[in-house]
């Protein structure tokens, strides 16, 4: 998919927010990938994938089903507005023929700021064909009342690093090994 040079500035911050974790990055000409980033040329979500192959320990596989060899599929998503100005939010989408687990990346542009998720098939499966996950019209997470955000890790590289289990008690066991709370969260949304 090409990207719009309307949205140039967003898909560059999300390459630059995931570029040193690409691997051989250390090795690449920084004047070139400059200029690649100038014109729109790399396909970031294909970067994302492969930069969180490398800090998971998977492998890319770009299948319609998922990108991971864990069966995982990465996606990067910008926070905006919707509804007339009355909503602002992160919309995920094209996971209909998804068999696994969202490894999400979420930009704010507002805070300049990242978010990442770790999102079970379970959660998703029954969905529509987007989930929103909700910002006040400020820019502030709105965690107060959406489930989504209990999906929330702290870091590129825990989003990467989780394993994610389609089956809801093997899954509430892997967050809470990772220091995560889930005796709270709900799954119906």
């Amino acid at each position: 998919m090409a990207n719009k040079l309307e949205n140039l500035d967003l898909e560059n911050a999300h390459f630059d927010n995931i570029k040193e974790f690409i691997p051989e990055w250390e090795i690449m000409c920084k004047d070139t990938i400059a200029i690649l980033q100038k014109y729109g040329l790399i396909q970031v979500s294909t970067a994302l994938e492969y930069a969180v192959a490398h800090l998971g320990g998977y492998d890319v596989i770009s299948k319609d089903f998922a990108d991971l060899s864990d069966g995982s599929d990465c996606k990067i998503v910008t926070v905006r507005r919707r509804s007339k100005n009355a909503a602002y939010s992160a919309p995920i989408s094209a996971f209909k023929n998804k068999t696994g687990g969202l490894r999400v990346q979420v930009y704010d542009r507002i805070f300049n700021k990242f978010y990442y998720f770790v999102i079970p098939r379970f959660a998703y499966e029954h969905k529509g064909s987007t989930i929103e996950i909700p910002f006040d019209k400020s820019g502030n997470p709105f965690r107060q009342t959406n489930n989504w955000w209990q999906y929330e890790v702290s870091s590129l590289e825990k989003m990467a690093s989780t394993v994610i289990h389609n089956d809801r008690t093997k899954f509430q066991d892997t967050m809470l090994a990772a220091g995560i709370n889930t005796f709270n969260l709900h799954y119906e949304f």
